[in-house]
Order: C-alpha cells, then sequence, then structure tokens
C-alpha cells in the first residue's frame, strides 16, 4: 500500500484488481446468525418482474472499496455488504421493521495493509458502531450523531454475530474460534458492488 501511494499522483493507495482481491478475501469477516432466526438468511438482491427481489438461494457479500483521510495519508477502505429479506416488526408500531435490511462492515487499513479500525452501519446509515485498537482513540468532543466507540479485542479475521430480527452486531470474535452449537456461520459468496448499482 505504501508503494501504491507514492506512485499515485493524488497520494490515494490504488491497487491493481488482483492485490484487492486478495485483501477483500484476507480480511472478510464471518457471518454468523441464530438458526431459530428465520430473518437472519443473507440472500441476493435481484431484478424481478415488479423491482428488487431478494433470491436467498445464494448468500452475496457485495464488495466495495474507498478511502478515507486519516492524519497526513489516505487509508485504503474494504467495505462488504450484506442483505436480509425484511426486519420483522416487534409490535404493532415498530416504526423499524419492513422490507429490506442489511448491514456493512468496513476495513481501514494501514499502509502495511493490516486493519487500522473497523466500523459498521446498517445500509440505511442508522447504528454507525466503531472498533478501535491502542492506536486510535476518538476526539474528546463529538457530535450528537456519534457512533458507537467499542475496543478492538480480537485477532485475525473477525466473526460477526448478528441479532435476531435486527441484525445488530451483537459479538466480534476471532474467526478462528469456534461457532456455537446455536448459531450458522454463513458460508458467502463474493460480488462486485457494481452489480447492485447496474439493477
Amino acid at each position: 500500500l505504501a508503494a501504491a501511494v507514492q506512485a499515485d499522483p493524488l497520494g490515494l493507495p490504488r491497487l491493481p484488481a488482483g492485490q484487492l482481491e486478495a485483501l477483500f478475501a484476507l480480511h472478510a469477516p464471518e457471518w454468523v446468525t441464530a438458526r431459530s432466526d428465520p430473518a437472519g438468511v443473507i440472500g441476493r438482491v435481484v431484478l424481478g418482474g415488479s423491482g428488487p427481489a431478494f433470491d436467498d438461494s445464494e448468500a452475496a457479500v457485495y464488495l466495495d472499496h474507498g478511502f478515507a483521510r486519516a492524519g497526513d495519508a489516505y487509508r485504503l477502505q474494504l467495505m462488504y455488504q450484506v442483505w436480509f429479506e425484511e426486519r420483522p416488526a416487534r409490535g404493532r408500531l415498530d416504526l423499524y421493521s419492513g422490507r429490506w435490511n442489511g448491514l456493512i462492515w468496513r476495513v481501514t487499513l494501514d499502509a502495511g495493509g493490516q486493519p487500522l479500525w473497523y466500523d459498521s452501519v446498517h445500509n440505511c446509515g442508522c447504528y454507525h458502531q466503531v472498533w478501535l485498537d491502542h492506536r486510535s482513540s476518538p476526539r474528546a468532543t463529538r457530535g450528537l450523531e456519534s457512533p458507537v466507540f467499542l475496543p478492538l479485542d480480537w485477532s485475525g479475521r473477525p466473526r460477526l454475530f448478528l441479532a435476531p430480527g435486527t441484525h445488530h452486531i451483537q459479538a466480534v470474535r476471532a474467526a478462528a474460534d469456534p461457532v456455537p452449537d446455536r448459531a450458522t456461520d454463513k458460508a458467502t459468496v463474493p460480488l462486485s458492488a457494481d452489480s447492485l448499482r447496474l439493477l
């Protein structure tokens, strides 16, 4: 990444497609939902006869990347997005329920290609969470819309445990740890986020 920054006239860590693909595979999270949760099925967004439709025959993870300014340098960000068919209502007046729900997991890399921090947000833009290690800390003064800051206390690839129905991230553990019997570890298929834009 450092060599890519030096070679780019704007100082951006742009990588060839093959190197980018390797980083996506290296840092890809694992997604875990409760076996008893019918709304916890990751699927693929397809174009049906009357608009977007949900296909649960394939658990797709949509990949995208971008750049973030951190200090005096630009950092490469890897984004992993999943979709669920719905967020089921928990009562008559559950304003957060409805068709379609999803989550983005983002990895910000340092100059050596290792995670600098992680963050997540639902596809609607709500519930922003940030995981920081000892190298980073939030500002002392933050606005009303500040994300929730959490400690980065695992090593290696992360495994994300999602809450039934809401798909909130309940916990993050190392992917090398065993999966509880009550949970199911999703085998996913990587797809480019461009396939969503082309629907």
